[in-house]
């Protein structure tokens, strides 16, 4: 249920219009997370750039990587709605939905490797003491062969879902 009013796609018009037609064509519906943005359609159109670039974009991250950091990130800031959303992403990159489910009720318990233990312990600490990370946070990056342009993309990741978390929450 959002807090404000909603524009739908009848009542839409202009670059509004244009953006839901784009979700349209993603994803066959206008998901509520646009929905919630429609008073604010520039900056509901650079949202969704933003994301097609950092969960999409060329990346030496995997796919599974970017999906675990959003989950982690927004298990972190207790949304629900992203949880979900992500969790279903999560479970579209692997054959191993033991894993997904371990990580869905505990991830600090669950059977990732410990390179994703520390990408996960990494977007957490990002997520509720973004003031605390420190060279040792990312040296304990490197020592799991993540380059620094793979630590940008993690920070990119897990800084855009802080956002979206709060665009989901707030609205």
């Amino acid at each position: 249920m959002a807090f404000i009013n909603i524009f739908n796609l009848e009542e839409s018009s202009g670059l509004l219009k244009k953006e839901y037609e784009k979700g349209m064509r993603r994803a066959g519906r206008i998901w509520k997370i646009l929905s919630i943005q429609s008073q604010t359609p520039q900056i509901l159109q650079d949202s969704m750039r933003l994301y097609g670039s950092t969960m999409y974009g060329k990346s030496k991250l995997t796919r599974f990587d970017r999906e675990l950091l959003a989950v982690v990130t927004s298990i972190s800031n207790e949304c629900e709605y992203w949880i979900r959303a992500h969790l279903y992403d999560l479970r579209s990159e692997t054959e191993d939905q033991k894993l997904i489910d371990g990580v869905a009720k505990d991830w600090k318990n669950s059977s990732l490797s410990s390179k994703h233990m520390e990408l996960c312990k990494f977007a957490e600490k990002l997520t509720v003491n973004p003031s605390k990370i420190n060279k040792k946070d990312i040296d304990s990056l490197k020592a799991f062969e993540f380059n620094e342009i793979e630590i940008s993309e993690i920070v990119q990741v897990v800084s855009y879902f802080n956002y979206i978390n709060r665009v989901a929450d707030g609205l």
